[in-house]
């Protein structure tokens, strides 16, 4: 009996470590995402703020 591996056993290590690599960029994604929602609601708070603080008119707004 030999101790190396089939091609067929090498073949499937390759795709689990291929779906580990999936699976963890499909997660950086998400997360990347979250953050750019929480970036953007952040920004519209802000914003918001800026108008009610100045009675509706914020010169840097304006363009």
């Amino acid at each position: 009996m030999s101790s190396f591996k089939k091609n067929d056993d090498y073949y499937d290590d390759f795709s689990k470590i291929i779906e580990m690599i999936e699976n963890r960029r499909a997660n950086a994604y998400r997360k990347v995402n979250e953050e750019l929602i929480e970036l953007y609601w952040d920004i519209g708070r802000f914003v918001s703020e800026q108008i009610q603080n100045n009675n509706g008119e914020v010169k840097w707004l304006i363009v």
